[in-house]
């Protein structure tokens, strides 16, 4: 009986024992395992993941891999180890997610593998790839104008990346093709672009010089795409192409208007006797483009300064030169009829006394349009001028298509 009941205690402790016995595989390290909780996080100027934790085991270990749950390919590997710790940091910088998608988890599995052994799990982790895409801020998304041969203004924004930039096109109208195309390979984490430095063709040109496009308003758009598969950015804006026919109009639209005091107040200028260089600054700010002519700058109540500036910049021509004054230019007039200079031959502000904005050249006469014209407090008033007239000065480039 005794008998018996040793057989019977020695069966149960087998049914017992066994079970636990097969759960270890054959060939395992059962004393390998993480020192410290695995924390996974993505860090986004590295696109890649950062791992915390150790293996530790009692022998050396040979290798350490990380294999994707689903799949079971290698994602990152560590070979030679012949070490009894390994920190899981080593192995982050093969990590990278460029080719996962965005917003989604993934899981993984770490095996370790000791010198006389096959690999054994000793844990794992799951993460969700969060990739942030770059943020634009453009300074001005309205009526960003742009005009004939000139340099237009700028588009001017700030691109904030969290990863590699690899291509910032602009886009103008419907059309498919970007008039500017650059392609960047920039590993900083943050950094400011202005977009008006962003060129295209050869040689580079402004941006917004190809549009090849009639006077208008158009929807822009400017696209930022990140090394890697990070999603695209998006900004949209407005340009407003300005030619030389939309100023014609709207000093057109103040014809017969007496005196400049609408004028004077909107430049800031007390006197009602100066304003015919005044009114056109007022016509250009209306079309929103007052810094093609220099801007709404100090002395430019006076037609000299203009004369001076285009002068500068070499837009200036005298009467006497082959240049032929088109729809657009300016007109400068000395009522002395000595060139604008005075008796030393200098150009001075008693002579370059009056502006107006040639509308049309049509046999031989320039058709002109003017502010503080006919006398007294003046008018705004169109007259015909023959192209030989000895008050003449000279005409000044508007550059405008």
């Amino acid at each position: 009986m005794n008998i018996m009941k040793t057989k019977l205690i020695i069966f149960i402790l087998i049914l017992i024992i066994l079970p636990t016995i097969s759960t270890v595989p054959a060939g395992s390290q059962a004393d390998i395992y993480i020192n410290n909780n695995i924390s996974a996080y993505t860090i986004s100027t590295a696109r890649r993941l950062i791992l915390s934790g150790q293996v530790v085991s009692q022998d050396k270990l040979k290798s350490v891999y990380i294999a994707r749950t689903d799949t079971d390919n290698i994602f990152a590997s560590a070979d030679n180890i012949n070490a009894a710790i390994f920190p899981l940091s080593r192995l982050s910088t093969q990590l990278t997610v460029d080719k996962f998608e965005n917003n989604k988890r993934y899981n993984f599995d770490i095996y370790a593998v000791k010198y006389n052994g096959g690999p054994v799990r000793v844990g794992g982790f799951s993460v969700r790839v969060n990739i942030r895409a770059p943020i634009i801020t453009l300074a001005k998304r309205e009526y960003i104008t742009a005009f004939g041969s000139s340099a237009p203004q700028a588009l001017l924004g700030d691109i904030r990346a969290y990863y590699p930039i690899s291509r910032v096109n602009i886009y103008i109208g419907s059309s498919r093709t970007p008039i500017a195309d650059q392609r960047y390979n920039k590993s900083d984490a943050r950094f400011n672009l202005n977009l008006s430095e962003i060129k295209s063709g050869s040689p580079p040109s402004d941006i917004l010089q190809n549009m090849d496009k009639p006077p208008g308003i158009y929807d822009g758009r400017v696209e930022v795409l990140s090394h890697g598969g990070v999603p695209k950015s998006e900004q949209a804006f407005k340009v407003k192409i300005v030619g030389a026919e939309d100023i014609i109009k709207i000093a057109r639209w103040e014809l017969m208007i007496r005196g400049g005091a609408k004028y004077n107040k909107w430049y800031g200028a007390e006197a009602d006797d100066i304003w015919c260089a005044v009114f056109m600054m007022w016509c250009f700010d209306q079309a929103g483009i007052l810094d093609h002519v220099g801007g709404r700058g100090e002395g430019f109540e006076y037609p000299y300064n203009w004369w001076m500036w285009l002068r500068a910049n070499g837009r200036a021509h005298v009467k006497s030169s082959s240049y032929q004054p088109k729809a657009g230019d300016f007109m400068f007039f000395d009522w002395t009829n000595n060139n604008g200079k005075d008796e030393d031959g200098e150009y001075c502000i008693e002579r370059v006394r009056h502006i107006e904005i040639i509308e049309r050249v049509e046999n031989g006469k320039l058709y002109a349009v003017g502010g503080n014209t006919g006398g007294g407090r003046g008018t705004v008033d169109q007259r015909g001028w023959d192209i030989s007239d000895p008050s003449i000065i000279g005409y000044g480039e508007n550059n405008l298509s």
